[in-house]
């Protein structure tokens, strides 16, 4: 699928690159020489870059010319166009993913100078792809929604397919399965009585998306009779790739059902085709599926034979994530043998390959969290630069007294910081030569608890700012030599994700867990803030808080919108209440705070965005959905309570 978007995005912003030829290049190098007025030299300039081959000398000076003439003459709808250019050549023909980024940072500023709304909705597809390469899908998410939607006003079709797919893509991967299947089967809708081989190829790896959805609902029937279609439209089309991979699907699922003889029959299938195509990842895929099933039929010489081979071959090609199930097998093998040795030998290797691939996902993890931060800055930049924009009259006839200020102000505080500084180092400098050595080993060995936490919140369910807002109040505590507080505080914050770590990847959890994760949390924003606000809870004895399974982390969003958006929205002391009953099939909790309630006008700094708070509800009623029993699925109800406050039910089947 990556291969053909690339190919539709290339010839997004080409605009017939195939046609072009010598002439048409010479007739624009001629243009050049004349006198221009700006904005057409910026778009000649532009169209060099566009004619010019990939391997053209000096294509991609063209574009960097048009694009500082549109910087200097301040053309911003130009300027937008060519930071998608720059956008699509670092990403596609460099593959430097983070610079490619950058291009969007900066068009993201300029989209509403735009004109054309093609370019708009193309930034859109550009940033959630680009998002998606580097695992910030919740991003990514965002913007295809509003490529496709901007596609959908204009009637184009192809490029609304490919939103569909990349949508239904990011939700499989995020655990959101029946949300993937409604975007595939509207896909599938879209390409209904279209042959074109493109769309024919879409419709093949869509039902090889289908299996894979089917397959983590269980509907294995579903899922066997989409692998067949993936396979029938793919060997239609000779995609030998595409047809490999559905062969191993096929092999993997039998494997599951314990179907040997079939399950060998289409790894073997993959290895034919892997052979004849010189697809190397294919036939160690192939072979290691082999190697399993003739260990479970007792073959365990063919067995040995194909596992070695992937072992041996496998890092050559860097398929780096067979190598822990190999050992593995092996080690097992060589244990039912009585070869010890090798048996140990083997353990050892799995246990080292095991690590290193954790090791590797968790620093990914982190690179994806550090992004996300950047991502994040970039849209407060983006909404100060619009204040900007709708003050700068006001600004303007107050510029001259507001530099008069400034400038007193600043003299004032460089005397002021000056005066502070001296007596300041002059009282601490004995104290400081005595006790430098001590504070340094408490202070890295703080630091170094604050990156482990760092590395632990990677893996959490939690609110993002949340963590990001409890690290940087220990890092404040550290830097201002609290070390009593901070240890205090990252005590608390190192329980609290340590049960969530364990609880992330449970479905359901009991009651009495999901209780205890709320306290930790709001102990944590109870110090925070200072004891701003109580909270009680109320549970009714027919409730068995063991027997009770709820979703990890349900509560806890719905607890912190209160704080956020309620309580902390004013100045006497706050109070929430926690009450749980049980009404037949269902579990109800109540959530009721005495805040400022929904009418209030949010003015802190510090707390969600209108868009995320509406997200994590929108996501908390989702979740709610997918639990259902015989009577019902599980919902949620928001209410104002008088005299003021917000009053927030949750319903959850048991």
């Amino acid at each position: 699928m990556n291969r053909t978007l690339t190919i539709i995005i290339f010839l997004l912003f080409s605009l017939g690159v195939s046609g072009q030829n010598l002439t048409v290049i010479d007739s624009l190098e001629n243009l050049l020489e004349q006198k221009l007025p700006d904005s057409t030299r910026i778009d000649v300039l532009w169209r060099l870059y566009i004619k010019h081959s990939k391997s053209g000398k000096g294509r991609l000076s063209y574009l960097q010319r048009s694009t500082e003439l549109a910087k200097r003459v301040d053309d911003k709808a130009r300027l937008f166009r060519n930071y998608l250019n720059f956008n699509y050549h670092t990403f596609w023909e460099e593959q430097d993913y983070r610079l490619a980024l950058t291009y969007i940072d900066s068009a993201s500023l300029l989209v509403d100078y735009s004109l054309n709304p093609s370019y708009q909705a193309n930034f859109h597809l550009s940033a959630g792809t680009n998002l998606r390469e580097l695992g910030l899908r919740d991003s990514a998410l965002i913007h295809f929604k509003e490529a496709l939607d901007r596609y959908e006003v204009l009637g184009n079709e192809g490029f609304m397919k490919y939103c569909l797919m990349a949508l239904g893509n990011i939700a499989r991967e995020s655990g959101y399965q029946d949300l993937a299947l409604e975007y595939y089967m509207s896909t599938l809708e879209l390409l209904e009585g279209k042959n074109s081989r493109s769309s024919q190829l879409s419709r093949g790896n869509i039902y090889g998306n289908l299996a894979l959805v089917y397959k983590s609902k269980k509907e294995y029937d579903k899922a066997l009779k989409s692998l067949r279609t993936s396979l029938q439209i793919h060997t239609q089309l000779g995609e030998k790739n595409d047809m490999a991979l559905n062969y191993n699907n096929l092999g993997s699922y039998y494997e599951k059902m314990a179907k040997w003889d079939s399950a060998i029959y289409y790894f073997q299938q993959e290895l034919k085709i892997g052979k004849q195509e010189g697809l190397q990842r294919r036939m160690l895929h192939a072979k290691y599926g082999l190697g399993r099933a003739w260990k479970q039929t007792g073959k365990i010489s063919k067995s040995l034979d194909y596992l070695v081979d992937v072992k041996e071959n496998s890092l050559k090609v860097g398929l780096l994530d067979l190598l822990p199930g190999v050992h593995e097998s092996l080690s097992s093998i060589y244990s039912d043998q009585g070869k010890y040795e090798l048996a140990l030998e083997n353990w050892k290797e799995y246990e080292i390959w095991k690590d290193s691939l954790y090791t590797k996902e968790l620093n990914q993890q982190l690179n994806e969290l550090k992004i996300s931060l950047d991502v994040g800055k970039k849209e407060k930049e983006i909404l100060k630069l619009n204040q900007e924009k709708e003050i700068k009259e006001l600004e303007n006839k107050r510029q001259e007294l507001i530099n008069t200020v400034l400038l007193i102000g600043l003299v004032i505080a460089v005397l002021v910081m000056g005066l502070l500084y001296f007596f300041y180092q002059q009282r601490l400098k004995y104290h400081r030569e005595l006790s430098a050595k001590e504070k340094e080993l408490q202070t890295t060995a703080l630091k170094q608890q604050l990156g482990e936490m760092e590395m632990k919140a990677l893996r959490s369910q939690m609110n993002p700012h949340f963590v990001f807002n409890c690290l940087n109040s220990i890092n404040q505590l550290i830097l201002a030599g609290n070390i009593q507080l901070s240890t205090t505080y990252l005590s608390k914050f190192a329980k609290l994700l340590r049960q969530v770590l364990e609880n992330s990847e449970k479905d359901l959890i009991p009651l009495e867990d999901e209780l205890n994760m709320l306290g930790n949390y709001i102990e944590l924003e109870k110090l925070r803030f200072e004891h701003k606000f109580h909270f009680r809870q109320e549970i009714s004895d027919q409730v068995d808080l063991w027997e009770t399974l709820v979703p990890p982390l349900i509560l806890q969003p719905l607890v912190e919108n209160a704080i956020w958006h309620g309580l902390l929205q004013q100045d006497t002391e706050g109070e929430i209440n926690l009450g749980i009953v049980e009404e037949e099939t269902f579990v109800k909790c109540v959530i009721t705070d005495n805040g400022v309630g929904r009418d209030h006008k949010n003015t802190s700094s510090e707390g969600p965005s209108g868009k995320k708070k509406s997200f994590g509800l929108s996501l908390t009623r989702d979740r709610l959905k997918h639990i259902k029993n015989d009577h019902g699925v599980g919902d949620i109800h928001i209410s104002d309570v008088q005299p003021h406050g917000t009053q927030v039910e949750l319903l959850i089947p048991v």
